[in-house]
């Protein structure tokens, strides 16, 4: 199954925000969806690669963070496509919150800060499909292995494609030309785990939610 991976990098907050569309013999694939303020470039984007309601046939999330998952409901009014996402984050994203998964007191603290910085909205939606470990895309034209990546949220995942490829969502930062385990953790033992287990995965090429993609080994 042959495929292209297109990165879309929209700003949020002063930094990057990858969606990557993936363009495969049975149409498109749609991973993560960016922030609302990135919406209008990331539909350009998908215009012009030529993705329309007639050939999107997927929009997979790696976690339900708001700047990766924020635009969900409209892609999916739009472009048309199920919406897939791991069973851990489904609350999340139903009722809004991205902090659902910690302390209510750190719940309030983070949700108050994303107030001041303007972030006052979530598209909540509910998923079509489940995404869980061990599932293949090929049925949607893509050779890829969904892989439960906890820490950074409790239902992250990554996408390991048969040629190497690793969408891996958030579980690693590449924006200073370093690759680092992402900062923000909701458990850090899941995280690290996570990291080994992309590490060890096989993979040649990871791309990530916030910066460039690099290669495996890393150095």
């Amino acid at each position: 199954m042959s495929y292209t991976i297109q990165t879309i990098t929209t700003s949020y907050f002063g930094a990057g925000v990858n969606c990557y569309l993936v363009k495969t013999d049975k149409g498109f694939i749609l991973i993560d969806t960016g922030g609302m303020k990135g919406r209008e470039q990331v539909e350009t984007a998908l215009l012009e690669a030529g993705c329309t309601p007639q050939n999107m046939v997927l929009i997979a999330l790696t976690h339900g963070h708001f700047d990766h998952a924020d635009n969900e409901k409209k892609k999916k009014k739009r472009f048309g496509g199920k919406i897939a996402l791991h069973a851990d984050d489904i609350d999340m994203v139903k009722r809004g919150n991205m902090f659902l998964q910690r302390r209510f007191i750190t719940q309030v603290f983070l949700n108050g800060v994303m107030w001041v910085m303007g972030v006052r909205h979530f598209d909540t939606f509910t998923p079509d499909i489940i995404l869980k470990e061990g599932d293949n895309l090929r049925e949607y034209g893509f050779d890829a292995i969904v892989h439960h990546l906890p820490g950074h949220s409790r239902g992250s995942v990554g996408f390991l494609t048969s040629d190497g490829d690793y969408i891996a969502g958030d579980v690693f930062t590449n924006l200073k030309g370093t690759p680092a385990m992402n900062s923000l953790i909701e458990n850090k033992a899941d995280l690290i785990a996570s990291v080994e287990k992309v590490k060890n995965s096989g993979a040649k090429r990871v791309y990530v939610g916030h910066g460039e993609p690099f290669g495996l080994p890393m150095v």
